[in-house]
C-alpha cells in the first residue's frame, strides 16, 4: 500500500457520526489511534466523546452491520479495544459501566472472531491451489531506455531494497538512497507490521513498514532533494507506505511501488490477510504509479499467485514485487504520457487486521498445514 499525503496531523478520536458505517470506518483508521507514531501522544478523548461511540457501537444497527461486514468487525475490534483503555478512571473504577448492548457487542465479535478462524481453516484444509499466470497489464514491453534515470528509495539495511536496486542495475546505472526511519508504531505495536504466513517452521512473519512520522520530516525533505538533484526521471519506492506529495511529483514522470495485492479489489493494508478470511485461493502483486490518494494510480503489472504452498507465499510475493517493478520501470517510456496517470476507480479499501483476527488467521494456517502433512488436527 503507498499513498501520497499531506502533513500527517496528532491522532485523536473525532466526533461519533450517527451511524457506524463505511464512511466511520475510514474516518476512525484514518485517525491514527489504533497506530500511533513512537514520538506522537494521543490527546485522551473526553468522556462525552467516549460515551457517544460506546452508545453507538453497542446500538443494534451497529451490531448487525458488524455481523455482517469483515472490514466492520475488523474496526469493531480495534474500536472496542481503544475505548476500553480510554475510558476515564476514578479511584480506580472506570466512571462508565457497561451497558447491556456492551456486552452484547463484546459476545458478538468474540463469536465473529471463532467463526472468521474455524471457516477460514476448513476452507484452508479443502481449498485446491490455483496456478497463476503472470499478466502484464500492458503489452509491448521493451529493454530499458539507458538514458532514463532512475533511483531506488527505501529502508536502509532493507534486503528487498538491495535486491530490487540491483535487479535494476543490470540494465543500467540506478541511483539508490537509503534512510533510517523511525517505526510507523512502537516496536510492540500489534499494528506495526503487516501480516503473512508462517514460513515452514518459523513463527508468523511480521513485516515492519516505515512512516513519514513527524521524526521523517526532515528525511521526506532529504529525499525530495535528492530526486531533484539527481534528476531523476523515475523513482522506485520501497518499504513506505505514506509517501508526501512533494516526494511524488519530484521525478519528471513520477514514482512507481509494488502492492502485494490485486488492484483495485484489495487497495489498503494486509490485502494477503484479507484474501486468505476472503477465501481466494489466488493473490496478485502489483505495480502502480503513485498518485494522491490510496493505492488507486494506474495499475502497469501484475503477477497472480496461488496462495498455496502456505509456508512459501511471504517469498514467492517478494519475488514477484521486483518482477513487477523489473517491468514497470522496462516500460518507463510509455509512462511518460499523460493518459497513464490517470486514478483508477472501484475496489475496495482495506485496513490492517486487528490482533485478534492475525491470531485467528495464524491457528487456521497451522492446522490447516498439519492435516495438508497428514498430522493430527486435533
Amino acid at each position: 500500500m503507498l499513498s501520497a499525503l499531506s502533513v500527517p496531523g496528532v491522532p485523536s478520536l473525532p466526533p461519533a457520526p450517527p451511524v457506524f458505517d463505511s464512511a466511520a470506518i475510514r474516518r476512525l483508521e484514518g485517525a491514527g489511534i489504533f497506530h500511533p507514531s513512537r514520538d506522537v501522544l494521543i490527546p485522551g478523548p473526553d468522556p462525552e466523546t467516549i460515551r457517544r461511540w460506546s452508545a453507538l457501537l453497542g446500538s443494534s444497527r451497529t451490531r448487525e452491520y458488524v455481523a455482517s461486514d469483515l472490514r466492520a468487525t475488523n474496526t469493531a475490534l480495534k474500536l472496542s479495544e481503544f475505548l476500553q483503555s480510554s475510558s476515564p478512571q476514578e479511584h480506580g473504577t472506570a466512571t462508565r459501566s457497561p451497558t447491556a448492548g456492551d456486552h452484547l457487542l463484546a459476545d458478538l465479535l468474540s463469536e465473529r472472531v471463532n467463526e472468521i478462524e474455524e471457516t477460514t481453516r476448513q476452507w484452508l484444509r479443502h481449498a485446491e491451489p490455483q496456478p497463476g499466470r503472470y499478466i502484464e497489464a500492458r503489452r509491448g514491453l521493451r529493454s530499458r531506455d539507458s538514458r532514463l534515470r532512475i533511483g531506488v528509495a527505501g529502508p536502509s539495511g532493507s534486503a528487498g531494497v538491495q535486491r530490487l536496486h540491483d535487479r535494476l542495475a543490470q540494465s543500467g546505472p540506478v541511483g539508490l538512497f537509503e534512510f533510517t526511519p523511525a517505526p510507523a508504531s512502537p516496536a510492540d505495536s500489534r499494528y506495526a507490521a503487516a501480516w503473512y504466513p508462517a514460513e515452514d517452521s518459523e513463527p508468523a512473519v511480521r513485516v515492519s513498514r516505515a512512516d513519514w512520522s513527524s521524526a521523517d520530516r526532515g528525511t521526506s525533505q532529504a529525499l525530495g532533494e535528492w530526486i531533484t538533484g539527481q534528476q531523476l526521471d523515475l523513482c522506485v519506492l520501497s518499504g513506505m507506505p505514506l509517501v508526501p506529495e512533494a516526494v511524488v511529483r519530484a521525478p519528471r514522470i513520477g514514482c512507481v511501488n509494488a502492492h502485494n495485492g490485486a488492484l483495485p479489489r484489495y487497495r489498503g493494508m494486509d490485502a494477503v490477510g484479507w484474501a486468505l478470511i476472503e477465501q481466494n485461493t489466488t493473490i496478485s502483486c502489483s505495480a502502480q504509479i503513485i498518485t494522491t490518494g490510496v493505492d488507486i494510480g494506474t495499475v502497469i503489472a501484475t503477477a497472480p499467485m496461488s496462495v498455496f504452498p502456505l509456508q512459501t507465499l511471504r517469498r514467492r510475493v517478494r519475488q514477484a514485487q521486483v518482477q513487477v517493478i523489473t517491468d514497470a520501470v522496462d516500460q518507463a517510456p510509455n509512462l511518460d504520457n499523460a493518459l497513464w496517470k490517470h486514478r483508477i476507480e472501484g475496489g475496495t479499501l482495506y485496513f490492517r487486521l486487528h490482533h485478534r483476527l492475525r491470531t485467528a488467521l495464524d491457528r487456521a494456517v497451522r492446522d490447516s498445514l498439519t492435516q495438508r502433512r497428514g498430522g493430527d488436527t486435533s
